[in-house]
């Protein structure tokens, strides 16, 4: 029986085991004996997996290597950021969230007001309108909410058409 070697695999010339630690064979035998993944197996595989002798070592001093990062070159136009990214990722991160929120949530709210403002009547069927009244005056009668004068439905379109604009 022959033991299992843990070779790095590459994609595009790229590895994809990248700052981490690879792992010799001797390293990486007690995990291959765990009783969990040899549990449902014969426990004589042991005996020969032990029988056969340890795998050569490496000459050299030592059994670990780190694999190099490189950037695949059909995104070499891209490198820079890529860099940069690689060398500051919180501030990237930060920066993105900050320009989500500018963009995304702040004009919901700024939207929603120019309609109720403007008084712009979103061409919606009365039909459901009146439909979507009369649950939400049931719910409210239930709940004992007072709801006598407001106009749900409307602010409810409002809202959706905030939204849909927005996005």
């Amino acid at each position: 029986m022959t033991t299992p070697r843990f070779v790095p695999s590459s994609f595009r010339g790229h590895s994809l085991l990248s700052r981490t630690t690879l792992v010799s064979a001797l390293q990486a035998r007690p995990l291959l004996l765990r009783s969990s993944i040899i549990s449902n197996t014969n426990k004589s595989i042991t005996k020969r997996l032990y029988s056969t002798g340890l795998p050569s070592t490496p000459t050299s001093s030592t059994t670990t290597t780190t694999a190099t990062t490189e950037i695949p070159k059909n995104l070499s136009k891209f490198r820079q950021y890529a860099e940069q990214f690689k060398n500051k990722p919180a501030s990237h991160l930060i920066s993105f969230g900050i320009l989500h929120e500018i963009t995304a949530i702040v004009p919901l709210p700024i939207v929603y007001f120019a309609l109720i403002e403007t008084g712009v009547k979103i061409p919606f069927p009365e039909q459901a309108i009146e439909e979507g009244n009369r649950f939400v005056g049931r719910v409210a009668k239930y709940y004992g909410w007072d709801m006598e004068g407001a106009d749900g439905a409307r602010t409810m379109l409002n809202m959706a058409t905030s939204y849909a604009v927005v996005k």
